[in-house]
């Protein structure tokens, strides 16, 4: 009996982020089912190593794929991604993110091999910079002709396919992002607080353009009264800039700058905290943010993407909106340093939303049976 095989294509090895995990996840529940897993990714780097090391699958990497565009380049991808795909002839193959996405989709075309088209958030939701939103808005349009099975990561994203018109509708459905159950769960929200402690939230996120570490370091300078502190997680270009920052605000002393750490080492920050948050120019649907409400943490987070599918004002946590964010988010923090008894609330009405919409379980079932569609 030929055992069937799945092909997963991602673009970036160079990080391991919302997507690579999602990918992980995926991984995993294809090898319990069965499948022979290969793996391509856009060069070599922490995300093949990892996956070499730990998971069970074929490793691809790819030496032309890259995240900008480039027309040598991409025309370069595309052939060696055609090649592996004629070599391995799987009964699948599951693209993600948007430049994968697109090169991986033309490669495949006459190949007669289903294709599914994960996208982590489309390249010109808002929030993206007005060039690469309309570069990006244009090639959706462009790959339409395309029969392709789409998987959109919130509802919010299959909301922007529709508003377009560049998906068939029939071929779409939003799988909303789940996790498995935290390891651990924050003690420190399950207990009296007095009046003078401080109140400890973190934010795991890269220092790069699509985060705004720099909004949380300006709203905690903004009042003497907010007795929070912050645990930023991540490495990225824009991280020394946000120290210097940190120091210019007067604020060196409320914040830590753990840099990289692994994942043991993120759950014991997060084990540590009050709350998270999560300050982003656009998203799709955060894994960061379900890891923390499985956890039993009240989360503070843009309106960016389809973060208010996860965060609930006023009821799991503080949505903050991005006109004025940095006063908002200031509000957030007077909020909580003077009811510090909201913070149990949140969590634990965030627990229950974890369990009811976004577990692990739940999406790879979805994605699955999703599978068995598209190769019909």
């Amino acid at each position: 009996m030929t055992t069937k095989s799945i092909l997963y294509i991602i673009t970036r090895s160079d990080v391991v982020g919302g997507a690579s995990v999602h990918l992980i996840d995926l991984i995993r529940y294809a090898n319990e089912s069965g499948y022979e897993v290969h793996v391509a990714t856009g060069g070599e780097g922490e995300f093949s190593r990892h996956l070499e090391k730990n998971e069970c699958c074929k490793v691809h990497c790819l030496k032309h794929l890259k995240r900008e565009l480039s027309l040598t380049s991409d025309i370069k991808a595309i052939r060696e991604i055609r090649a592996l795909i004629k070599t391995l002839s799987p009964e699948l193959v599951h693209l993600h993110s948007a430049k994968a996405g697109l090169v991986g989709r033309l490669a495949s075309i006459g190949l007669r091999i289903p294709r599914v088209f994960t996208i982590h958030g489309w390249p010109f939701t808002n929030g993206i910079p007005k060039t690469r939103k309309i570069l990006y808005l244009t090639i959706e349009w462009l790959m339409s002709w395309l029969p392709t099975y789409v998987i959109t990561v919130s509802k919010q994203d299959r909301a922007l396919a529709k508003k377009y018109h560049f998906v068939n509708m029939d071929k779409m459905v939003a799988i909303q992002n789940g996790v498995a159950p935290a390891s651990y769960t924050s003690s420190m929200t399950n207990y009296a607080i007095d009046d003078q402690e401080v109140l400890r939230f973190a934010m795991v996120a890269r220092f790069d353009e699509q985060k705004s570490q720099r909004t949380v370091l300006e709203a905690l300078s903004m009042s003497d009264s907010i007795r929070i502190s912050i645990d930023f997680v991540g490495s990225g270009p824009s991280l020394e800039a946000c120290k210097t920052l940190a120091s210019s605000l007067g604020v060196e002393s409320k914040v830590r700058f753990h840099g990289y750490l692994e994942q043991a080492q993120v759950r014991d920050v997060l084990s540590k905290s009050h709350g998270f948050i999560l300050i982003s120019n656009w998203e799709g649907l955060p894994l960061t943010i379900i890891e923390a409400m499985s956890a039993g943490l009240p989360v503070i987070a843009s309106d960016v993407g389809g973060v208010r599918e996860l965060v609930e004002n006023d009821v799991t946590g503080v949505v903050i909106p991005v006109e004025d964010r940095v006063a908002k988010l200031a509000q957030a923090f007077e909020l909580y340093s003077q009811h510090p008894e909201l913070l149990a609330e949140h969590g634990k009405r965030g627990l229950e939303a974890y369990n009811k919409q976004f577990t692990l379980d739940s999406m790879l079932k979805k994605t699955f049976s999703f599978y068995q569609k598209a190769c019909k």
